[in-house]
């Protein structure tokens, strides 16, 4: 299974030069993605980032890429689990996708196994007293600590009810846009559960982030970095 807003696809007639723009461009649309959801998550809870990922070694990237412990007052804290997506257009296909690979990573052993190497990756040192350790330990299980986990999709999107000169978009745009995310996020929501029962139990968050251009956001920011690489 392939998630991507820019996937590479193999050509006979790809240049050096262009494979390296490609490849650059599918690294600024992760860190884009996997930031846009940490900047959400930070602003949302107060929530301490775990500087690292869990990925199932399926050859594809699979994992959840934004870890955080959310803190409570007068209650146990919590483990945020996220993973973020920045894609040129949503389906019915690719949102499939995207509740296949959230399975993927649910059902897979290295969910068990893996949150221990989260264990071990944290820094207590750097981070406010917590009591996440325990649902941590390889010995603990999803089912007996399903109030403990949070879930958090992130999905950037092109919309096109959105242009990138606000001039040129209809009246009734914002109206468009609400019945849009609507429509995507019953349609996930759908699928979940038509995948399994059992997501009816878990907690899932879904921030969908309708955009106008993929590629101009991409180009601008590559623009940006390069920019400051140079003053450097």
């Amino acid at each position: 299974m392939q998630v991507s807003g820019l996937e590479v696809l193999p050509g006979a007639g790809l240049t050096d030069s262009g494979k390296r723009y490609r490849e650059k461009a599918d690294f600024i649309n992760s860190l884009v993605a996997k930031a846009l959801l940490h900047s959400i998550v930070r602003t949302t809870y107060k929530a301490q980032p775990i500087a690292a990922s869990l990925h199932i070694d399926d050859g594809k990237d699979t994992c959840f890429d934004n870890i955080h412990i959310v803190l409570n007052a007068h209650a146990h804290d919590n483990l945020l689990m996220g993973f973020s997506r920045l894609l040129s257009f949503v389906d019915d296909s690719e949102v499939s996708c995207i509740v296949s690979e959230f399975n993927d990573l649910l059902e897979s052993e290295a969910f068990s196994t893996q949150k221990e190497k989260v264990l071990i990756a944290k820094k207590d040192n750097y981070l406010l007293d917590h009591d996440i350790n325990d649902i941590l330990n390889a010995t603990s299980s999803l089912d007996e600590n399903l109030d403990r986990f949070n879930f958090v999709f992130f999905i950037g999107y092109e919309s096109s009810h959105l242009e990138c000169n606000a001039k040129e978009m209809a009246g009734d745009y914002e109206d468009n846009l609400k019945s849009e995310v609507k429509i995507q996020f019953k349609s996930l929501v759908d699928k979940m559960i038509s995948k399994d029962e059992f997501y009816k139990d878990l907690h899932v968050e879904v921030y969908l982030y309708p955009i106008p251009s993929l590629d101009t956001l991409i180009k601008e920011i590559q623009n940006q970095v390069e920019a400051k690489w140079k003053i450097a």
